[in-house]
């Protein structure tokens, strides 16, 4: 497979298949094996396919399925399976540890995120390593970015690891730990260098949306200050390390301040751009929220709020951990159209999810499908189906979990175009099906099976909620409530008077559900794991270990390193 839509002009013709990750040192005037272009394109690839031939065969990471191993799916189902939002219904190995926060150190899905993660930072490391000797702008230029990537997985790896192997360089074979205030502390410096590179894009001024700019070094460092009191706390669930919440404010506002903008929102005027021409629940409405997950995502408006996007094509970047395992696996074979002609049945909400948006009394009487609950529940944001289209009702009990109808789908993203909707739609709410309309869903050139969505991992909207709760947590609560507002107000949702800790945590999850960042949220607020974690769901009791707050080093690669030995037994693994 060739990752034949390039990110820029300058590698038009470098294709996948070709690049090897020679790790023999370079002298450039004299390495002729070396292609700087082709392996600079393979450190972008990486976050969108998850090998060299795709959608299988010659994956980048051993001992897991290829069609797991992507980056995005890793670390989407580390951080969704075990929380509040939704239930993976599949048995696939490893997962049913990570739905009950009960895994270990041989679990197979943590084994494939953290190899996933230091195959990116080792492919990174290598570009560096092998352009130390260059000095032309082009690769000065290429070096800011790859820079910028490897600390994206860094970050990850802060996130989801209590102490991991670093190294800026290929020549250790086996590194040594550090610690997550040192991992955080490097990651700061490196981003606050970043945004001052003479050679990384300015912010907005990227001529290709998907390329890392000086906006996400800004984003990153949002993300560290936000939540710097557990990356620097003093023993896991204790969340007392320095508050940085003026600095993540800071930063969140220069993210709100620049050219990026939220799609659908006049920032001048302050309220809602309406897109549709007829808003009701009669027919079939893309608000401005939905076309942000939609297959025309790269040019209908919503890349305008993409800081950071993954590129997904249905030619051109077929696997199975990109917006293909996001369109597939929420919708059984009534769900039709969407994008896609692939339906797996395999992951739906929560109860306790769906009652962040509706009564608990009343949710049982609901029986809408995705086009009409945005409307019903006055939130764009509610994408969600409590039926089929074909009528079957889904139960909310939550204790079926192999049930794939035992709480509603959740169907935020798909693959249909925006301008698939036209004003000869059929009347879904007489006939209720959508499946005779007119549409335009999937790409004129596309596979059948394969989506065009592009995933927006660092969108703007991020900055309004950590602006948010950073006023929140420094007494500021008008300009807290405004920022909850804004993006309030583009779901044409009815705005907010007050705010608490527990509104504020229901607005991250309303507005970024199934984005693959509700694990880190319930940890800052103290509610995955530890003494002060009070929330139940499916599958889970308060109350749980802080070990859980983090994951273990793979066993496999502390039998490899023994630099690694006893970082697990730190942590009760």
């Amino acid at each position: 497979m060739k990752y034949t839509k390039l990110f820029f002009a300058a590698l038009l013709g470098f294709g996948l298949t070709a690049c090897s990750l020679d790790r023999q040192p370079l002298d450039p005037n004299t390495d002729t094996e070396f292609n700087k272009d082709a392996v600079f394109a393979k450190c972008y690839a990486t976050f969108g396919l998850t090998g060299q031939q795709g959608p299988a065969g010659s994956g980048d990471v051993d001992g897991i399925d290829e069609g797991t191993s992507s980056f995005y799916r890793m670390f989407w189902e580390l951080n969704e399976f075990c929380t509040d939002e939704g239930w993976w219904i599949w048995n696939d190995v490893g997962l049913a540890d990570i739905r009950t926060l009960t895994w270990s150190a041989s679990n197979d899905l943590v084994y494939g995120l953290y190899s996933r993660l230091n195959f990116d930072v080792t492919l990174c490391n290598s570009f560096l390593d092998k352009t130390s000797g260059y000095t032309d702008a082009e690769t000065l230029a290429q070096r800011a970015e790859v820079r910028m990537l490897r600390a994206i997985n860094f970050y990850y790896l802060l996130d989801m690891f209590y102490r991991v192997p670093f190294t800026l360089t290929v020549s250790p074979n086996k590194p040594m730990p550090t610690t997550r205030p040192e991992l955080f502390a490097w990651l700061e410096t490196e981003c606050l260098d970043l945004e001052k590179d003479p050679y990384i894009i300015q912010a907005g001024q990227r001529s290709n949306k998907y390329r890392v700019d000086q906006a996400c070094a800004w984003f990153l460092l949002m993300r560290l200050y936000l939540n710097s009191e557990v990356y620097n706390e003093s023993s896991l669930g204790a969340r007392d390390g320095e508050a940085r919440y003026a600095d993540a404010k800071a930063y969140a506002k220069k993210l709100m301040d620049s050219s990026y903008q939220l799609h659908g929102y006049n920032k001048a005027s302050g309220q809602a751009i309406d897109l549709a021409a007829e808003r009701t629940a009669d027919h079939v409405y893309f608000s401005a929220y939905q076309q942000l997950f939609m297959g025309d995502n790269d040019k209908n408006g919503a890349q305008e709020e993409a800081i950071f996007m993954i590129y997904q094509d249905a030619i051109n970047c077929q696997n199975w951990g990109g917006s293909r395992f996001l369109l597939s696996a929420v919708r059984d074979a009534n769900y039709v159209p969407f994008g896609s002609t692939d339906t797996w049945s395999c992951f739906r909400s929560s109860p306790e999810f769906v009652f962040y948006w509706v009564d608990k009394s009343k949710a049982s009487n609901i029986a809408l499908n995705e086009y009409q609950m945005p409307i019903a529940l006055g939130d764009d944001r509610a994408i969600m189906a409590s039926k089929t289209t074909a009528g079957k009702k889904m139960k909310l009990t939550g204790n079926e979990q192999a049930d794939f109808y035992a709480s509603w789908s959740v169907l935020k993203f798909n693959g249909i175009y925006s301008t698939a909707r036209t004003d000869t739609l059929k009347d879904i709410h007489d006939n209720d099906s959508i499946v005779d309309a007119p549409w335009t869903w999937a790409s004129p050139v596309g596979e059948p099976k394969w989506p065009d969505t592009d995933i927006p991992l660092f969108r703007l909207a991020e900055a309004y909620m950590t602006y948010a709760e950073a006023c929140f947590r420094t007494g500021e609560t008008t300009p807290a409530i405004e920022a909850v507002n804004c993006l309030r107000r583009r779901a044409n949702a009815p705005e907010i008077t007050s705010l608490d800790e527990e509104s504020l945590l229901t607005e991250w999850a309303k507005e970024f559900y199934c984005e693959g960042r509700r694990r880190t949220d319930l940890i800052r607020f103290g509610q995955f794991a530890g003494p002060s974690s009070t929330m139940t769901w499916e599958g889970h009791k308060a109350g749980k270990d802080a070990k859980y707050n983090v994951y273990p080093i793979p066993e496999k690669d502390v039998t490899a390193n023994e630099n690694l030995k006893g970082i697990n037994e730190e942590i009760g693994y």
